[in-house]
């Protein structure tokens, strides 16, 4: 099953999974029935005495099937000529069958016979009215498009409460006019009004202009933000709106745990404690349940609880020892839970007890085989204990050995402490050799207890015991109620290789709950929440020699009221279709794990940006939905090492294998990662972002690579070739920038340069503080940069000057109207003329070297503009 399909499984979601829109439905003819025309009884449901009419229009020119509206006309529907028996009243109902994503449109009144309908949003829609006689009913659809020559701004919609704390607005449905390009439109949101006692008086600047902005709310009540858009100085005619109802995020339930039974506790004397206080969370839907569990310092039997699940827990501990109760209380909605320690204390002039040993065989857990000549530990106190003392009291240990092959065969490294050694001897053929073990231990009152043995075998090929690895195969642990969880053992292993049995129990579940586990003997199983609450389901593993592994629980929670994830996921740089990303290398020679030479290629790079209201996990699955014909697998990214495909790297896989199916990958599972194609074309790539109850997305990412060859417009690159001090020359050098690390033996490549290009903060000139110490006269490079032309293109308004009035820089390898011609590579670089080593350094500050500026435009491509002002910056060697 794929990442996609996994994490759908048990959502109830599959229809996701299905490409196309929805519809249906009977629909009328090309004719739905004008001035005249009876129209049709289109699709009824056994009456034929009932025929439906439906006629549509707007500003009185009428509408049939494939007509087109224009966005944000009133349509009038009417089907009052529909026709039924003498004397029988009628009955309508108007439908939406099919409507745009995002659009909020309503029937006015869908049980009118004559109504409305505003379709606010370009798209298609079907609308359908049935006419009823109570006994039998006919239906008519009408299908139209709309579109508009305005942006028209779309929100979504919020059917339930939103809590306090971070808040996602969606304009992503708003659309640009019938033809145009989403990606260009502007969004101008705001906050309309907010409740009285709040402190936002607006939406942060940078959020204000985003698709999906977010605020902090701050106090509870209802916030009305509005959105407009625009495109090309075109704006929406009316803006959209959308009220909010901040609620206080639901308190948990609150579990109180007290004791009935009177201090002091002491060992076979009942417990009892009582959870009747106990007070459930704001949003309780049902009569608390309980959970009681126990844990205890030492190693004595845990005792048996009477009332588990109920209100009052009763329990005799059998040691003198610490008992940790835990008390979780379900309210229907949430969780809570409360501890309490029971100290038991040996009861007044009790006779002292003979403590108990146990073997703990830590070598490989209880399988009792080891291999030839392995020290082995013989380990007594992990499992040895007292009733009558504190389990952190001292125990003497005393180990002999029993039964070896050959006198003098095993020997023990100490006989006397918690734990000892053995080492078997090796011997030849394929036989087995037996060793048996006895331990006594002595507490502090002198006593021994009873002796017990341990017998291993030793052999070549020791069978050693497995592991179960439950999980849910989603990936997620919090569920809806109604789902069905799908539960994996695929992780479990068995170090020998041997094949694995499975056995799944359900463990516990809600009061009233009939869950089984389906398929329990096989790696998948899986069960139905049919209540809201907590589930506990365990595995057990076991190879086919019989060993079986320890018993391992998962946890699973089913929601019966749940906030959805919000995600903003974005692409770390704006490559279009003007400036593709350029397919090259940027690093070379990086030594992936130690073991395979690779070169890093340049990637496009997503970030999901989620976040969920209730705290849950989030998983994430991004798919490649789209790439270019024969497209034969990606290039190496920093991705590689930390957003993995199909497994993580372990130590003793095959490195070329394992790198090899990370370049054929198509899914990834991370919240952000890095995709570096391998040639010219469109890649498509959609976005899942679920907390396992629900899911947000998907959200769709086109975008566009090519070679330098196959560049469509203009493209620059920075080739790290400037003034860099010589370790050599013991001056500076123009040369290619070293290494940032003098261990690290991967280089950098020249890396792309998109437009508008503006020097950052870190950008600023390197190599000047040496310059001032070591002295430097002459054509200081700055940058090297290499141009490379799609088309024909002029570079316009070719400047370099200094604000101060002071330096001369200049351009070297261009000039201002020069042509280049399609296919043209030339280089061309930022130079500063230094003369007379001047003092550049006052302290530990550059001086008066921000004011250098570069720039430049291309004059057939609008925003293609080039200016480069490094900032000044503090360097050790102005000291």
């Amino acid at each position: 099953m794929n990442l996609l399909r996994k994490l759908m499984a048990g959502l109830g979601l599959a229809a996701l999974l299905a490409a196309g829109g929805c519809g249906g439905g009977t629909s009328a003819g090309d004719d739905l029935g004008g001035a005249g025309n009876g129209g049709g009884g289109g699709g009824g449901n056994g009456s034929s005495e009932v025929t439906t009419v439906l006629r549509a229009s707007v500003d009185g020119k009428e509408l049939f099937n494939g007509s087109v509206v224009e966005a944000g006309s009133a349509i009038a529907l009417d089907a009052s000529a529909s026709t039924g028996p003498a004397g029988v009243a009628l009955r309508y109902s108007w439908t939406i069958v099919k409507q745009p994503d995002y659009s909020a449109a309503s029937v006015a009144s869908p049980a009118s016979a004559q109504t409305s309908f505003v379709p606010a949003l370009a798209g298609q829609y079907i609308l359908g009215v049935t006419v009823s006689d109570g006994v039998g009913s006919a239906s008519l659809q009408l299908e139209f498009t709309t579109t508009s020559v305005y942006p028209v701004a779309a929100v979504q919609r919020r059917e339930r409460d939103v809590t306090l704390g971070m808040v996602q607005l969606d304009g992503r449905g708003s659309q640009p006019p019938t033809g145009g390009d989403a990606s260009k439109l502007i969004y101008a949101w705001r906050l309309v009004s907010v409740p009285p006692g709040s402190a936002l008086t607006g939406l942060d600047p940078a959020e204000a202009t985003q698709a999906q902005p977010r605020f902090t709310a701050d106090v509870e009540g209802r916030y009305e933000a509005e959105l407009s858009v625009s495109y090309e100085g075109r704006k929406s005619l009316q803006p959209a709106t959308l009220t909010l109802n901040i609620v206080k995020a639901p308190t948990t339930p609150q579990a109180i745990i007290k004791a009935v039974t009177p201090e002091p506790f002491v060992r076979g004397r009942k417990v009892t404690l009582s959870a009747v206080d106990s007070k459930p969370g704001s949003r309780s839907t049902g009569t608390m349940q309980y959970r009681w569990t126990i844990a205890q310092g030492g190693l004595a039997p845990l005792p048996e609880l009477t009332g588990a699940n109920a209100a009052e827990l009763s329990f005799v501990p059998v040691a003198a020892d610490t008992y940790n109760v835990t008390l979780a209380v379900f309210d229907g909605v949430q969780v809570g839970s409360a501890d309490f320690r029971v100290d038991a204390a040996i009861p007044d002039g009790a006779a002292n007890t003979p403590p108990v040993a146990m073997f703990m065989h830590a070598y490989n857990q209880n399988t009792f085989e080891i291999e030839k000549g392995a020290r082995t530990e013989l380990y007594g106190r992990g499992a040895s204990y007292d009733v009558d003392q504190s389990p952190y009291a001292g125990m003497n240990y005393e180990y002999t050995v029993l039964e070896e092959p050959a006198p003098g065969a095993a020997t023990l490294e100490r006989t006397s402490m918690r734990n000892t050694f053995f080492t078997p001897r090796t011997f030849d053929g394929s036989g087995a050799e037996k060793y048996k073990f006895q331990l006594r231990v002595q507490d502090l009152a002198g006593a021994w207890s009873e002796p017990v043995t341990a017998t291993f075998t030793v052999l070549n090929g020791a069978n050693r015991t497995p592991t179960a690895v439950p999980a849910v195969s989603s990936g997620s642990a919090a569920v809806m109620a109604g789902a069905e969880v799908v539960l994996t053992g695929a992780g479990s292993s068995d170090p020998d290789k041997n094949r694995l049995a499975y056995t799944w129990r359900m463990v516990d579940k809600p009061d009233g709950s009939t869950a089984t586990i389906k398929n329990a003997d096989q790696a998948q199983a899986s069960f139905v929440t049919d209540k809201p609450g907590p589930y506990k389901v365990a595995l057990v593993v076991t190879d086919s020699w019989g060993s079986s592994s320890a018993s391992v629980a998962l946890a699973v929670f089913a929601k019966s009221q749940n906030s959805p994830p919000e995600a903003r996921p974005y692409q770390a740089l704006p490559y279009d279709r003007e400036q593709p990303l350029r397919i090259a290398p940027v690093l070379k020679n990086v030594n992936l794990f130690n073991a395979l030479p690779i070169d890093m290629w340049n990637g496009f790079q997503f970030t999901a940006n989620a976040f969920d209201p209730d705290g849950d996990r989030i998983n994430y699955l991004w798919t490649l939905t789209g790439k270019p014909d024969n497209y034969t697998g990606h290039k190496p990214s920093e991705t590689i090492q930390s957003c993995f495909s199909g497994g993580r790297y372990l130590p003793g896989v095959d490195v070329q294998e394992w790198f090899d199916r990370q370049m054929a990958a198509e899914e990834w599972d991370c919240s952000a990662f890095k995709l570096a194609p391998s040639k010219t074309g469109i890649y498509d790539l959609s976005l899942l972002v679920t907390d396992g109850a629900e899911v947000a997305g998907p959200f769709l990412f086109s975008v566009q690579a090519a070679t330098r060859e196959d560049y469509p417009t203009v493209l620059l690159e920075d080739l790290h070739i400037g003034h860099y001090w010589d370790n050599t020359k013991q001056g500076l050098t123009l040369k290619e920038e070293p290494a940032w690390n003098a261990n690290i033996s991967a280089t950098k490549q020249p890396n792309q340069l998109l437009f508008p290009v503006t020097a950052g903060v870190g950008d600023g000139i390197q190599g000047l503080g040496l310059a001032a110490r070591f002295g430097f006269s002459g054509d200081f490079v700055v940058k090297t940069i290499r141009l490379t032309a799609g088309g024909d293109y002029t570079i316009a308004d070719l400047k370099a000057y200094d604000t101060y009035g002071v330096e001369k820089p200049k351009f070297a390898g261009l000039s201002d109207g020069q042509i280049v011609r399609k296919g043209q590579v030339l280089e061309f670089q930022l130079v500063w003329p230094i003369a007379n080593n001047p003092e550049v350094c006052d302290g530990m500050q550059m001086v008066g070297k921000d004011g250098l500026v570069w720039s430049f435009r291309i004059k057939e491509l609008p925003n293609f503009t080039f200016e480069w002002k490094p900032p000044s910056s503090s360097v050790a060697a102005c000291s």
